[in-house]
């Protein structure tokens, strides 16, 4: 029998009992349908995961840490520096080096404050990100909502805000530039008074405003602009300043780390943290094995998606198993279906061995049925799984829509290797279920089987 003729007829004899056939489909959608499910949410929360982690300016940028410092962050054992082993100081000697290689951008110790800040009597926490000149590449100026950044001839205490932030405080992003924002230590929110106006809120009752004490040291930065911060992915917390204003604050309100030398510093003079902008992403590799090279560690973004991508494909192995479970129960109830019909048919067994039908061919044909329940079955199974993720992903934008800030995520993705593997794997499984029923109704006497009423 030709491969056509056994497809053919094997459609015709499962159209015989259409109430049996789609139950026992059911029966592999129903497990095929928990594994799309369970593994479209692994998929899908990987991407939120690394969606934030993939922006240019992340993307183009390397971490670079002495080692003692690498193995002060990550212990001893963990980072696999010896407790002698050092390596060189992270100074402007080393800075300098990064610097002459060919693709750096610009080399500069990480400058970071956390600050209170007040703007048009609205207060709130602030961290300002130093960053040279040399480092706002055009996705930078891309993310602009309104004014611009800094250049070579305007310095000095001005900054960027992220749109995230102006908004949350009740701001305009086009009215807030050229407006001032006072900088202070981060305790000093606690420090700041309230006290009622007379303007009245939703409720009725007189709005509250917090009052700047007389005696709080601050600094003046003027706002230049405000940036989409969805674009750099930092859900609106960061904001950009000139490198040199953010170290002298960083300094003069000290918390967390800054761009001068440290108290816990191994060496006068040494810096914890280096960033390195890469002008051109193609060379990132190259850059970070030439400072490796030198005797630095380095972090880069991809090593950090790559440990995402480890914790995540255990997470879909655990995910599958448990999903496969129904697959399970699937293969018996296609081994049942296909037995049944094995007993049922003897008779019509007999008949085609009768009229030439090889054992081979009787085998194909009952395989052939098997194979067709598990393909329709993994259909039905893939499209239950993408509507169940559909209708959660629309529950999740609904009740979690202000946990979320306004962002709209898949927590359930289909790719299309899933989309495929999964209806392969029902349509093994029902040829796996199928081996048994075949191999008995090809080993039938035909003599035998045509006495059979």
């Amino acid at each position: 029998m030709k491969l056509g003729d056994v497809m053919g007829y094997a459609r015709a004899n499962l159209k015989r009992h259409k109430l049996r056939t789609f139950l026992t489909m059911g029966g592999v959608a129903v497990g095929i349908g928990a594994l799309v499910t369970l593994l479209s949410l692994a998929i899908g929360l990987q991407d939120v995961a690394t969606q934030n982690l993939k922006s240019e300016e992340l993307v183009t940028r390397i971490n670079v840490l002495s080692r003692s410092q690498r193995a002060k962050f990550m212990g001893r054992r963990s980072s696999g520096v010896a407790p002698e082993d050092t390596g060189p100081p992270l100074n402007d000697e080393a800075i300098a080096s990064f610097n002459q290689i060919d693709g750096v951008l610009v080399a500069y110790p990480a400058a970071m404050a956390n600050l209170t800040a007040e703007v048009a009597e609205r207060v709130t926490n602030l961290q300002l990100e130093g960053i040279p000149t040399k480092a706002l590449t055009e996705s930078y100026q891309d993310a602009l909502v309104s004014g611009s950044y800094w250049d070579a001839e305007v310095t000095g205490n001005v900054c960027v805000l992220p749109s995230g932030l102006v908004e949350d405080i009740g701001l305009d992003p086009e009215w807030v530039v050229g407006k001032e924002v006072l900088v202070s230590e981060l305790r000093a929110f606690f420090k700041y008074k309230s006290e009622e106006t007379e303007e009245l809120g939703p409720d009725g009752k007189p709005e509250r405003r917090l009052v700047r004490p007389t005696d709080l040291e601050t600094e003046t930065l003027h706002v230049l602009g405000v940036y989409d911060s969805d674009r750099f992915n930092r859900g609106g917390a960061v904001a950009h300043a000139p490198h040199e204003t953010v170290t002298k604050l960083s300094k003069r309100f000290p918390f967390g780390f800054g761009g001068g030398p440290k108290e816990d510093d191994a060496e006068e003079g040494t810096y914890p943290v280096v960033v390195v902008k890469v002008g051109d992403v193609t060379k990132i590799e190259a850059i970070n094995g030439e400072i490796k090279k030198l005797g630095f560690a380095t972090i880069t973004i991809n090593d950090i998606l790559q440990v995402i991508g480890i914790f995540f494909v255990v997470v879909k192995l655990i995910l599958g198993f448990f999903g496969s479970i129904g697959l399970v129960v699937a293969i018996f109830g296609i081994a049942n279906t296909m037995v049944m019909a094995v007993i049922e048919r003897t008779r019509e067994i007999g008949v085609l061995k009768a009229l030439g039908a090889r054992n081979r061919d009787v085998r194909r044909l009952f395989l052939a049925e098997a194979c067709t329940i598990g393909f329709g079955g993994g259909l039905m199974g893939v499209g239950g799984g993408w509507l169940i993720g559909a209708v959660l992903n629309a529950a999740a934008a609904f009740f979690f829509k202000e946990q979320l800030g306004g962002e709209s995520y898949a927590f359930f993705q289909l790719s299309s290797w899933l989309i495929l593997g999964a209806i392969g794997i029902a349509t093994f499984v029902a040829a796996v279920a199928g081996i048994y029923p075949a191999a008995r109704a090809a080993r039938l006497d035909p003599v035998e089987s045509l006495r059979v009423e």
